[in-house]
């Protein structure tokens, strides 16, 4: 069993002016191929939960990008395109069965507001229809259409303050795992609540988020 992991994660506010360019994702996270394993593996995040699952599992793994520069303002359109092109590069070195991805889900690129939903996109054409995507993104995230119509899994965090991103990443991954070995046919179901609520009213330690 292949499973291809990444990670693809930017906040973006378009108010701010710095933009999340690639030297500003390699002052944070930027790694490629098997850098990623050695440097992500036992960490308490979302790819540290990917491999600890698929390393339970005794799967392949085939790392290809991680690249992380959470929060800033927009991706250029040629930063962009240089992490998805090299992220793809990695798919074809052989099938993979499933594809595994470390995402925010509030990435805007340059001419597009739907930076996650492009790459899901360019994910989904370069495996084919029937190879499961599953992806985890922050509570915070702003889901799609074309988000929900690329991947099969989409797991969002819990808690707020962000404490659960490796236990995230673990039920990521064993969904995943579960859709490879056709114990599962996920579906996936979009629905919009009409409802906006403060940053500062979010936290899941009390208050109504909490109940």
């Amino acid at each position: 069993m292949r499973i291809a992991i990444g990670q693809l994660q930017e906040e973006s506010n378009t108010f701010v002016l710095q933009l999340a360019d690639l030297r500003h994702f390699a002052n944070n996270t930027l790694l490629y191929g098997d850098e990623i394993v050695r440097a992500l593996t036992g960490t308490h995040a979302e790819v540290g939960g990917f491999l600890a699952v698929l390393g339970e599992a005794g799967a392949e793994v085939v790392p290809t990008v991680a690249a992380h520069s959470v929060s800033s303002g927009i991706v250029p359109r040629e930063t962009f395109e240089t992490l998805k092109a090299e992220l793809l590069a990695r798919l074809p070195a052989g099938p993979v069965d499933g594809v595994l991805l470390a995402l925010h889900g509030s990435m805007v690129v340059e001419g597009d507001h739907d930076g996650e939903g492009a790459l899901l996109a360019a994910v989904r054409e370069a495996v084919g229809p029937s190879v499961p995507i599953a992806a985890s993104l922050d509570l915070h995230g702003n889901i799609t259409a074309r988000m929900v119509a690329s991947a099969d899994i989409l797991v969002g965090y819990d808690t707020y303050p962000h404490v659960d991103m490796y236990e995230t990443g673990r039920e990521c991954a064993s969904l995943l795992l579960q859709a490879v070995r056709g114990a599962t046919r996920p579906l996936t179901v979009f629905a919009k609540v009409p409802m906006i609520v403060s940053a500062e009213g979010m936290s899941t330690q009390h208050g109504p988020m909490r109940s």
